[in-house]
């Protein structure tokens, strides 16, 4: 079976007026699910990129303050968790560590995730899905290795995505 998901995650910066655009859109493109990513700047943004200057809306800024910036905060994530109910569409919340992981917990009623190719201490973040999510999608690679001695392809609540 092949679903459609429309990752709506990249270059919004938190601007409502953008999600809600591309949640409309890939509704209209009857997308069978939109995946949002939640991270953890601090965890996840190598220390070397961390304080390299990048453009943003807010101006020339260090990396990580614009990553920090764009993450969706807690009244975007009510109107987004509002839009998505009304419109019908099912959300999948990409992470890439447990603490953004316990954020999604804290903030929505998802039940599927995925672990961000990207993401940090994969067998940490592995466990800690797997006992909390309904599903989880994990990334073909390194952390199938980590888990392979576990059974991973015996659990129903489980799929492998691949990407480029």
């Amino acid at each position: 079976m092949i679903n459609l998901y429309a990752n709506i995650s990249i270059g919004h910066e938190n601007d409502w007026a953008q999600i809600e655009a591309r949640i409309v859109a890939a509704a209209q493109c009857n997308a069978d699910a939109v995946v949002m990513s939640k991270s953890t700047p601090h965890l996840n943004i190598p220390e070397h990129k961390k304080y390299v200057s990048i453009n943003s809306k807010w101006g020339s800024l260090p990396y990580i303050e614009v990553a920090k910036r764009s993450e969706l905060d807690e009244l975007t994530v009510r109107k987004f968790n509002k839009l998505t109910e009304q419109i019908g569409i099912p959300v999948i919340w990409s992470i890439t560590d447990s603490e953004a992981g316990a954020w999604v917990i804290e903030n929505t009623s998802c039940s599927k995730v995925k672990i961000h190719f990207d993401a940090r201490n994969n067998f940490d973040l592995w466990s800690f899905c797997k006992e909390r999510f309904e599903h989880v999608i994990i990334p073909f690679g390194n952390i199938l290795e980590t888990i392979k001695s576990k059974h991973w392809y015996m659990l129903d609540n489980v799929t492998v995505y691949h990407a480029a």
